[in-house]
């Protein structure tokens, strides 16, 4: 994709590159057994589960756990954890999770990614929005109550002050989780990119013929097999070679 588009793609290399060890920024996971958040912000390897990423480049890494079949989904999971974090999607660079049983489950079929992921990943969203809010009530030294999340900025209503999700990541990252139960999720009428038309992020690429899909893999002394159907309904095995 050119460099200007407004959404990039990431692999998982790329952001460990980017948010190595001695990186800053903000990051988030998820466990895969209750889905309860834990923070990985200890070094590289921590951040292989890696759902929200912010950089001091006020760049949002959004991980998408599930693949792509068509459905678009490396869209809609980003979707909706930008609108709970109040992500500018012209910052968004959706990450490809690989993968890693800390996601929980990645079986991408059924329609059901959405369906079984959306409130998780609202939650993960309004968790990162609500840590940067109470890191700007530090600095701006005003109620956390008063404050709000809109295009990477975390405003303050009554004095319109705002500090960027960039400037704001690292002392984010050093506070403690909240609790799911704490946690404010947006209503339906203050969505601004869920249910909204968003340009599928890999279109380019699926245009162009550059997208790599599970065919397009070759290995070192690969084999190939192809299903063979038997000639007559209710036909046997006799022997296998």
């Amino acid at each position: 994709m050119s460099q200007f588009s407004a959404v990039q793609n990431f692999s998982r290399r790329d952001v460990l590159k980017l948010f190595g060890a001695a990186g800053g920024g903000l990051a988030l996971g998820a466990s895969g057994i209750s889905w309860s958040p834990m923070a990985l912000a200890q070094g590289g390897e921590a951040r292989l589960n890696l759902f929200i990423a912010i950089g001091e480049d006020d760049k949002v890494y959004l991980t998408c756990h599930r693949s792509e079949m068509g459905q678009g989904i490396r869209t809609g999971i980003p979707q909706v954890l930008a609108d709970e974090l109040g992500a500018d999607w012209d910052k968004v660079v959706v990450v490809q999770g690989l993968a890693d049983k800390r996601y929980g489950s990645q079986n991408t079929d059924g329609s059901r990614s959405i369906r079984k992921g959306f409130d998780k990943m609202r939650e993960m969203g309004a968790m990162a929005r609500t840590m940067l809010e109470q890191a700007a009530a530090e600095q701006l030294k005003v109620p956390v109550s008063e404050l709000e999340t809109v295009n990477n900025q975390v405003r303050h209503r009554a004095s319109g002050r705002s500090l960027r999700f960039g400037d704001l990541a690292l002392a984010a990252s050093k506070l403690p989780l909240p609790e799911v139960s704490e946690l404010k999720l947006k209503s339906a009428d203050a969505y601004t990119h869920i249910g909204k038309g968003h340009t599928i992020v890999d279109m380019e690429a699926i245009l162009d013929g550059t997208a790599q899909y599970g065919f397009d893999v070759r290995l070192d002394n690969m084999l190939y097999a192809s299903i063979v159907r038997p000639p007559v309904l209710g036909s046997q095995v006799a022997k296998l070679d």
